[in-house]
């Protein structure tokens, strides 16, 4: 059995900067995707399809003492979501914890989870899980299938997540003049960068503290924002075009994500708010 090392499922951007960050503290980190990076430097891979039970035959005889399963759907249809979140989940758990009983699972979630929350209100650990489409369904359904396979688990729910090349917002506002959604709604985001931080925090505390750890962490900056100031701020900093009825905040929609969780874990965001976080991206049209 070779040694004990951290599996980390999926493995893109986010994740590949979660390796790196865990490889510099001196970890053993190993990545899974159906296709490896053709950047991926000195981290190992496995190359499996989480779909197809048989070829995670690639695990055996390797030993885990945490997996971060942080996979994307292949699209965004209900049965990519079931596909990646049940199915792929539950093939991958099913032969990693045959061998490794005591492995810690963090799995990676979505704030989507809160769809049916009353507009404007805040959203914290104590909210309960209001899914407003079937897609949400499936990530709340795929939470507890985690909850239920693996003695140690961790639900992390990101909000939405911007960063280099995750620039859909600016895109959405230089061809549009607006930002989707109503002016008033409130919108709550991550920078990628603290994405990785977050995780590598988190997956660095030791097992003898593990009992320290909440079940659950909401993952978002610390100021939720009108869709109407963000984007006279995104206008204003990047010189794009903005409709004169898109800069007044009418009625009250959207929730507001509580990152209590994330900050008692010691964490220090490094882009507290949208306007660090965005004035550090360059903008091309």
């Amino acid at each position: 059995m070779v040694g004990k090392g951290i599996l980390i499922a999926g493995c893109g951007e986010i994740g590949i900067g979660v390796a790196e960050g865990l490889a510099k503290q001196g970890l053993q980190v190993f990545g899974l995707r159906r296709q490896p990076p053709k950047h991926r430097g000195s981290m190992p891979f496995f190359t499996a399809d989480l779909t197809k039970p048989a070829t995670l035959a690639c695990l055996e005889g390797y030993s885990f003492s945490q997996l971060l399963y942080i996979v994307s759907p292949a699209g965004r249809s209900v049965e990519d979501y079931r596909q990646v979140f049940v199915e792929g989940l539950k093939n991958l758990l099913v032969r990693v914890l045959a061998a490794n009983p005591e492995i810690r699972v963090t799995f990676i979630s979505s704030t989507r989870v809160y769809g049916r929350c009353s507009p404007g209100c805040w959203v914290d650990l104590l909210t309960p899980v209001s899914p407003a489409d079937p897609c949400a369904e499936i990530l709340c359904q795929g939470e507890q299938i985690v909850c239920d396979y693996a003695r140690q688990a961790n639900i992390v729910r990101f909000s939405g997540i911007y960063g280099p090349g995750r620039l859909y917002l600016l895109h959405y506002l230089h061809e549009r003049g607006r930002l989707p959604g109503p002016p008033g709604q409130w919108t709550n985001r991550i920078h990628a960068h603290d994405c990785v931080g977050f995780l590598v925090h988190l997956l660095m505390v030791p097992q003898n503290d593990v009992q320290t750890l909440l079940s659950v962490y909401l993952a978002s900056d610390d100021f939720p924002v009108r869709n109407a100031e963000l984007a006279v701020w995104m206008s204003d900093h990047f010189s794009l075009p903005l409709m004169a009825t898109d800069v007044i905040e009418k009625g009250d929609y959207g929730r507001r994500i509580d990152n209590t969780s994330l900050r008692r874990t010691g964490y220090h965001l490094s882009f507290p708010g949208f306007r660090e976080g965005y004035a550090s991206l360059f903008w091309r049209e």
